[in-house]
């Protein structure tokens, strides 16, 4: 019986493009795969830090099949609706059948603002 295990860590996650209240972002999934990932969840922070127990996070849970037309071997996805023109971001898998989540991926720091 071969062993279920938690996935690794997402890769190369980049902000395609941006505007005053969205960012595209795009990522490759953990390699090696160990096992089949079942969707990405994404964490962020579109509002400023009120004090410093301040942890108000939102979360969104991306299918595996989101897939980008332009950079087939990864996943793409578009926040929207961003309240902050800075945002934290950070992404993590979850394979089938795993009750656990893989490794969080480094915070990445957007400025939603047009350049």
């Amino acid at each position: 019986m071969q062993e279920i295990l938690q996935p690794g860590t997402v890769r190369n996650i980049t902000v395609y493009t941006k505007s005053n209240t969205s960012a595209s972002l795009r990522w490759l999934p953990p390699y090696p795969p160990k096992g089949e990932v079942e969707y990405y969840r994404i964490k962020y922070r579109d509002s400023p830090i009120q004090n410093e127990t301040d942890t108000t996070y939102k979360y969104i849970e991306v299918s595996n099949t989101s897939k980008c037309k332009l950079w087939l071997e990864q996943i793409c996805y578009t926040l929207t609706d961003l309240q902050s023109s800075h945002v934290y971001i950070s992404i993590r898998a979850k394979n089938i059948n795993v009750t656990k989540y893989g490794e969080m991926s480094e915070v990445i720091s957007v400025e939603t603002k047009e350049e």
